[in-house]
């Protein structure tokens, strides 16, 4: 055998030892990554196990995303420039962790629509929806003209509703004209009662005569929302008006019970219009004498 010279024994050594610290590197490494797919795996068993817990599950809810779930995290969406909206989810799993990248499949609702032309203006653009006509700037006036037309058919609405009940209040007041005396029954009447029940009570209760042509009778019903009049008319028969007011709206009705009054025609005008029958005092009227003018 031939001795080995000391420079190729220092070559060798060298080799060596630097052979050692790639194995005992990639030992380490061997090891880590062992230790890593017994700790996931140990956790897929953990979570495989708690799983088991929840088997036919129908519904989740607050307890069962708690006790599966460890975290989420919810990225910002971003919208590209063809209109297609992306967005990314991390769920972190308990025992395993995050186990994959979780992206929202754009929706038809979300996806790119070919350009269209605006209907009132004709520029090109992108809509945002299928049912989109007009392109942003005419959309507003669009809106705009629309809710102006809605404020004007209400009113148009409200207008013809003040005309209505003007009507209704001459019709009522026209029951009332050339009366001598308009008894108004104080407190609430049941107003099951039609024509000769109301005839009957003026006479049984309030000791008047209903069938006298010069005399009107003003019924109020409990919640104080409509109101019955009644007159005898042409000798052959009997008038009865009625007015029913819009929700929300009471007449001022006397609440004083077995009280009748006998009030005025411009008594009875206050009254259809929401206001009280008490009296409203005027100008008292002056007698002036031509012998006590300086004229």
């Amino acid at each position: 055998m031939e001795r080995i010279t000391e420079r190729n024994f220092e070559m060798m050594s060298g080799k060596y030892q630097k052979e050692q610290l790639e194995i005992e590197a990639r030992l380490k490494e061997v090891t880590e990554t062992l230790n890593e797919s017994y700790e996931k795996s140990q956790g897929i068993r953990d979570f495989l196990s708690l799983i088991r817990n929840y088997q036919g599950l129908k519904e989740l809810d607050a307890t069962v995303i708690n006790a599966l779930i460890d975290k989420i995290l919810v990225s910002e969406r971003e919208k590209s420039a063809d209109g297609t909206v992306k967005q990314e989810i991390k769920i972190y799993y308990k025992f395993i962790g995050f186990v994959g990248e979780l992206h929202i499949t754009p929706t038809k609702r979300w996806t790119a629509l070919p350009p269209k032309n605006c209907m009132v203006c004709g520029v090109e653009y992108v809509p945002g929806s299928a049912i989109s006509k007009y392109c942003p700037i005419c959309a507003k006036k669009v809106q705009r003209e629309k809710s102006n037309e809605s404020k004007r058919r209400s009113r148009t609405r409200d207008r013809q509703v003040c005309i209505e009940l003007s009507a209704k209040n001459d019709r009522l007041s026209m029951i009332t004209q050339g009366a001598e005396h308009i008894f108004l029954a104080c407190g609430a009447t049941d107003f099951r009662k039609q024509i000769e029940g109301l005839a009957a009570l003026v006479t049984l209760k309030y000791h008047l005569d209903p069938y006298s042509p010069v005399c009107v009778f003003l019924f109020c019903n409990k919640k104080r929302d409509c109101l019955k009049a009644l007159r005898f008319e042409g000798g052959n028969g009997f008038l009865l008006a009625t007015k029913k007011l819009l929700p929300d709206m009471r007449f001022q009705w006397p609440r004083t019970s077995d009280d009748i009054k006998d009030i005025s025609a411009q008594q009875v005008r206050w009254l259809l219009e929401g206001l009280s029958i008490e009296r409203k005092y005027a100008h008292k009227p002056v007698k002036i004498q031509p012998e006590d003018t300086c004229f």
